[in-house]
């Protein structure tokens, strides 16, 4: 990111209202934004989504452009007059971004681009920012991840910086593979206010962050004692490909894989009874099974 355009989001004022809260969970799935961010409207209506993840801008490469508002101003009057709300949205960063690295190259990109899709977030009228927390050599990445969630607090209103759980349990330099990890970062966060998790089932599981055999009654109960349930704004829902513990990202449809579907649906349930109003997205490989998933996941928070 040139000078100009970090000057250029420093000075901006001109952001719209957040769109309201939402009083229940919702349930969708990560869409694309190929056709523009007002496309997401139209598939939630296709797929029967109360919710939607998406990038905020392209998931891959380092270059960027300031933000076309007229498409932002579109997307947000569309919410208003579908009565969305902001709490029904999780917008991701790019997977590209470790604010933590290394590389000062690597991490200069990263906080650029942490900034313009936080900028471009709250522009949508939205509060929160999904990202990967990153890796690092050494425990100063703990220090780089929670300055960088300050300066972006420092620059753009209200916008909440969520950190995603990692299933790398089996990494030295991955940071976010347990609670305990994510609490280090908050813990070094100015406003707790404006910093979170979200919790995805394939990522814990994976990672080993509850027991196998109660994974979907103990995962909640973890987070809430390590943690605390005020600082989850959003869940993946997915399953896993590999094994409990396996340290490996890789994600399959709900009914499939190693995670059991009724550990998924007791960790939903959960969710239901400790009244919490956040949005649970599949973030699933076969399209084909969305529409399936999400009615999957409706059914069981109303039983």
């Amino acid at each position: 990111m040139d000078t100009t355009m970090r000057e250029q989001i420093a000075k901006f004022e001109n952001y719209p209202k957040l769109l309201p809260l939402s009083d229940s969970l919702s349930f969708g799935v990560h869409m694309s934004i190929a056709g523009g961010y007002v496309e997401l409207l139209k598939q939630m209506t296709s797929l029967n989504a109360t919710a939607s993840a998406f990038f905020t801008s392209q998931p891959r490469g380092w270059n960027i452009k300031f933000p076309e508002l007229n498409k932002t101003q579109a997307f947000y009057e569309g919410c208003l007059a579908k009565n969305l709300c902001r709490n029904q949205f999780l917008a991701h960063a790019p997977y590209l971004i470790n604010v933590c690295s290394d590389s000062e190259d690597t991490r200069a990109k990263s906080s650029d681009r942490l900034l313009l899709d936080a900028f471009i977030a709250r522009l949508l009228g939205l509060d929160r920012l999904n990202f990967h927390p990153g890796s690092s050599s050494d425990s100063a990445g703990y220090i780089k991840i929670a300055q960088n969630i300050n300066d972006v607090h420092a620059i753009i209103p209200d916008i909440v910086l969520v950190l995603e759980t990692v299933a790398e349990c089996n990494s030295k330099t991955t940071i976010g593979s347990s609670f305990a990890s994510l609490k280090q970062i908050i813990d070094l966060v100015t406003d707790k206010s404006r910093v979170g998790v979200c919790i995805d089932t394939q990522h814990t599981f994976a990672g080993g962050f509850a027991p196998e055999s109660s994974f979907g009654d103990d995962l909640l109960n973890l987070f809430k004692k390590e943690i605390g349930t005020e600082f989850l704004f959003d869940v993946h829902v997915n399953g896993s490909l590999t094994k409990y513990k396996s340290g490996n990202d890789r994600h399959q449809n709900l009914h499939m894989g190693e995670l059991p579907l009724k550990q998924i649906e007791k960790f939903i349930k959960s969710l239901k009874t400790e009244g919490l109003k956040v949005p649970c997205v599949a973030e699933t490989p076969n399209a084909d099974f969305y529409k399936d998933e999400i009615q999957l996941m409706k059914t069981w928070a109303e039983q």
